[in-house]
């Protein structure tokens, strides 16, 4: 979480009550579950419905670390509106000196092939 000053990678939400940070939390984009290692490559801060989101697989990363939604969300007019205004965007990196998530667990997380949950097709970028 400090790697990401426990601010959401992707909408850059950041709050605290007193010393306390609150309202985001650790994902691993290559599930534990599947073998993924608990360090802050594999890993990212993020809001919980973010994170809901991403381990469902409404979204995904490209190879370049840029936010690709699912063509297959739906919701309502906010909830639409406010998912696909992140796709194509960058997400944002860990501090100097912390490395970015892996190429290989973002394709695992992108890839049904091998293994990972996003749910094709992507919107176009």
């Amino acid at each position: 979480m400090r790697a990401y000053e426990h601010q959401c990678a992707v909408t850059g939400f950041r709050a605290a009550l007193g010393n306390t940070f609150i309202g985001v939390e650790a994902a691993h984009v290559k599930w534990h579950s599947h073998d993924g290692p608990d360090e802050v490559a594999n890993g990212l801060v993020l809001e919980p419905t973010v994170h809901k989101l991403f381990d469902v697989g409404a979204w995904s990363l490209t190879d370049d670390r840029r936010i690709l939604v699912s063509a297959q969300f739906t919701g309502s007019d906010e909830a639409i509106g406010t998912v696909r205004a992140l796709h194509g965007r960058p997400l944002r990196e860990p501090l100097p000196g912390h490395q970015p998530v892996r190429i290989e667990h973002i394709r695992w997380h992108r890839e049904p092939r091998l293994g990972g949950v996003f749910r094709q097709p992507a919107l176009p970028l």
